[in-house]
């Protein structure tokens, strides 16, 4: 039976990552940068509020009624329409975009505008499905009359929640309260909302949602939470709370959590209380370094749960006195199968459990390796056949990535798509079998300063981005001309750019003092629209020598001491819109003839550039 009822909780829980991404910065500025139409992106948050509004109402009754059991699982339908919607917008952004941790100035921030207003086509593509599930929506809430389904839910902005204090005290049959803190100015301060949380929530018998994701002056739960015994679902995501309020394990109905800590007193508060939960969705545990007992670990079962992701993180400043014991700790905290997303932060152990890499995790999409700073060595990772996205940073005990890494299969990594390095302080050496890393794409390496040189077999990159490699060296042989789009160099002074032909390339950045440039032949880059060149000490001109070049929009040479020329018969890109030299103290003569060969050029800048004659 449990495999065909659609849970309201369960529901709201993915409701409300649809509402997550609604609201992120990268959505909105997907759609201004685009000129896409914002409202669409108003009625689809108003029309999933309106369905999140019934879906209380709907579980209870879906027992009852065959026609709302339908109507449960088309809204589910949508909504992972919806989801996947969004995903693709994130992907775009993406693919769009070259990620840089460090530097806020990297091209990630100064190619935004450019990639955002070109790509009409994915705009309608993306107006035609949005308005798609919007009319899905419409339709299905429309039903609510005949279905006979009725509204369970109090939701609002901050002014709605303070401003009717009175009416949501009398709500005593209240089922759901969802947190909306998107741009909200509170009214009433911190110390007046908790009380309203502990006062009011715990008289809510009937409550079967509570999400407070979002209050970060909330500091603790209601001590009596446990009252609320038909509570389906917890959530307080980026809040204050370090500790489980007392008796929470008497929450037998929970079958959404956020977060759980792990409190010093095992006795009070125990890991092992998540085993009598039937959990879906997402949860995080925190403070993973207080399971003093691994058997604890193990009873709370969360390889039988219906997890979809899970977060394990363990105290920043925890420092290990038995790697053995933390080792035992993740063993026992395997996920299910199932499952798709998995992140382990400032684990403490030396390796990690067969779990990790083995068949446990065949369905397993995203794994996030951050800061665990005693493992000496990676497991086989490329025998996670459905991984797609695979990120390690802060592995300080890594020296060398061999053939372990990718495992005994014939093929490795055959689903990984991006691939992300970050503060490897001892990371030197990394090598890989012929067959590894078939779809990858996107590959980030960031302040890895002895990494000496990368593997020959990435030949389907569409984005590199190094940044902080002092000791990188990249030869032609591993270079991945034929697919590149997106290349950024930044204070990586020994990455030499191989000069051949970049069929594909439409963004490059080059930040460092990379000495081997002396000329930028536009010619071997005729997709190029954006190219910033930086603190390249020997680069003295930019050279074309055949056609014109029909898809340059931006160009910038900063700090170049040594430049001092364009083209002898001038530049010709009848699309350049921007060019900004800075730092040439060499040149004389801007290019010849730009009324002519520039006719699209509406930002001319030049600083610093003493010589050059108007």
């Amino acid at each position: 039976m449990a495999a065909e009822v659609v849970g309201g909780a369960f529901l709201s829980a993915f409701l409300q990552v649809a509402f997550e991404r609604l609201a992120s910065p990268q959505v909105l500025q997907f759609f201004r940068g685009r000129k896409l139409h914002e409202k669409l992106l108003s009625n689809l948050n108003i029309m999933l509020h309106s369905i999140n509004v019934l879906a209380d109402d709907a579980e209870q009754k879906q027992f009852r009624n065959p026609h709302i059991k339908a109507w449960l699982f088309a809204v589910k339908d949508v909504v992972f329409d919806a989801e996947d919607l969004l995903k693709e917008i994130e992907y775009e952004l993406t693919r769009c975009q070259v990620e840089a941790r460090s530097d806020p100035q990297t091209l990630t921030s100064k190619v935004s505008n450019f990639f955002n207003s070109t790509f009409t086509s994915f705009n309608k593509k993306i107006e035609s499905e949005m308005r798609d599930v919007l009319e899905k929506l419409e339709y299905l809430a429309k039903q609510k009359g005949a279905l006979g389904l009725k509204e369970g839910i109090y939701s609002g902005d901050g002014s709605e929640y303070f401003d009717s204090l009175g009416s949501l005290t009398d709500a005593k049959r209240l089922r759901s309260f969802h947190s909306i803190t998107n741009n909200c100015t509170y009214k009433f301060n911190p110390c007046q909302f908790n009380i309203l949380v502990h006062e009011l929530f715990s008289k809510f018998k009937f409550l079967r949602v509570l999400s407070l994701n979002g209050y970060a002056e909330l500091k603790e739960l209601p001590s009596n939470l446990c009252k609320l015994t038909k509570l389906n679902c917890l959530e307080f995501k980026d809040t204050k709370v370090t500790k489980m309020p007392i008796h929470f394990g008497e929450l037998k109905n929970l079958q959404v959590l956020s977060t759980f800590c792990v409190d010093r007193d095992n006795k009070v508060i125990n890991i092992k209380q998540l085993g009598g939960l039937n959990l879906h969705g997402r949860l995080s545990i925190n403070d993973v370094q207080n399971i003093v007992n691994h058997l604890d670990a193990l009873e709370a079962n969360l390889k039988n749960q219906h997890l979809v992701e899970l977060e394990l993180k363990w105290n920043a400043n925890h420092i290990p006195d038995d790697p053995r014991k933390e080792e035992k700790v993740l063993e026992n905290l395997q996920p299910p199968k199932h499952f798709e997303l998995l992140s382990i932060e400032n684990y403490g152990g030396t390796e990690f459990p067969c779990w990790v890499f083995d068949n446990s995790l065949s369905k397993l999409v995203s794994l996030w390796l951050n800061d665990c700073k005693y493992c000496l060595c990676l497991p086989p990772f490329g025998l996670l056949s459905s991984l797609k996205h695979l990120e390690i940073g802060g592995l300080d005990g890594i020296v060398s990535i061999g053939a372990e890494f990718c495992g005994s299969n014939s093929s490795s990594f055959k689903s990984l798509e991006k691939l992300e390095f970050y503060n490897m302080k001892e990371w030197e050496k990394w090598e890989c079998k012929t067959t590894s890393f078939p779809r990858l794409q996107n590959l980030h390496i960031y302040h890895c300063r002895k990494l000496k040189g990368l593997p020959e077999q990435l030949l389907y990159l569409k984005s590199l981005d190094i940044n902080n490699c002092d000791k990188l060296v990249i030869s032609v042989n591993n270079m991945f001309t034929s697919s590149l789009q997106l290349f950024s160099i930044i204070s990586s002074p020994l990455v030499n750019i191989p000069m051949i032909h970049y069929d594909f390339l439409e963004a490059m950045e080059i930040n460092s003092d990379c000495d081997s440039l002396t000329i930028f032949p536009l010619d071997l880059f005729p997709k190029l629209y954006l190219v910033q060149l930086s603190c390249c000490q020997n680069l003295t001109r930019v050279s074309q020598e055949e056609h014109a070049h029909n898809h340059l929009k931006v160009l910038r040479i900063s700090e170049c001491p040594q430049f001092e020329s364009f083209p002898s018969e001038g530049l010709s890109a009848p699309w350049l819109q921007i060019i900004l030299i800075r730092g040439a103290e060499n040149l004389k003569l801007m290019p010849k003839r730009m009324q002519i060969l520039l006719p699209s050029l509406t930002e001319l800048e030049i600083i610093d550039c003493p010589n050059v004659e108007m």
